[in-house]
Parts: C-alpha cells; sequence; structure tokens
C-alpha cells in the first residue's frame, strides 16, 4: 500500500445508525459502532484495488475519538490515510467530519488475509 494514501467515504445517518437503535445509548444520534463501521468501511474500501481477489482485510484495532453528535438525517464524510505498512498489518488515522465539523479522530489497522485461509480457520 502507497504510504499517505487517502480515501473518502460519504454516508447518511439513518434511523437504524442511532445509539438508540443499536441499544448502545438512549438518543436518535449517531452511534459510536455505526461510526466505527462507517470509519473501517472506508479504509477497507481504500485499499481494496490494491489487492490480489483471494484477498481481503479485517479489522483488528481501533482507537476512536468521538468528539460530537450527529442526528439522524445528518451526511457523514470519513476520510482514512495509510501511516504505516508492517507486513501484512495497515495502520491508518482516520477522522469524520459532519458539517464542516470534526465529530471524531483515531487511528486504525486492519490484517491482510486469505479469505478462505481465513474462514478455513474458523471452522477448527
Amino acid at each position: 500500500m502507497e504510504l499517505g494514501m487517502e480515501h473518502t467515504s460519504q454516508f447518511i445517518v439513518e434511523e437504524h445508525h442511532s445509539a438508540e437503535f443499536l441499544g448502545s445509548g438512549d438518543l436518535e444520534v449517531l452511534a459510536t459502532p455505526a461510526l466505527i463501521a462507517f470509519l473501517e468501511k472506508t479504509c477497507k474500501d481504500s485499499i481494496r484495488p490494491a489487492m490480489e481477489k483471494e484477498l481481503t482485510s479485517v479489522g483488528i484495532h481501533i482507537e476512536l475519538d468521538h468528539l460530537k453528535a450527529s442526528l439522524i438525517g445528518a451526511q457523514i464524510r470519513c476520510t482514512s490515510e495509510v501511516v504505516a505498512q508492517e507486513g501484512k498489518l495497515i495502520r491508518f488515522t482516520v477522522k469524520a467530519e459532519s458539517n464542516g465539523s470534526l465529530i471524531a479522530q483515531g487511528k486504525h489497522t486492519r490484517a491482510i488475509v486469505d479469505r478462505e485461509r481465513f474462514l478455513a480457520g474458523l471452522n477448527k
């Protein structure tokens, strides 16, 4: 993977992304677990084109500061940047913005795995 490679994704907060719906809170705002999924998808999508078909990546670590709440209907812009590759591990910095404000920032690590071997290992 190319160091410094950035990728941006856009998401709209829907009811099934809310803390109330997911059970992580009692309010109809973007749940941290849903925000993490948005950021992981952004990272996954950024490196997918550079991988061979039989490979994929799995998230193995996330460190996130969720700084500001977002209402249902808000547009979320997620950005990832590849900051390191150590063998099969790829490290990213991530951030999420809404209406020009930073709502989250952190770090994410993904491991590159062979799809079939990974799934076969789960059945042992």
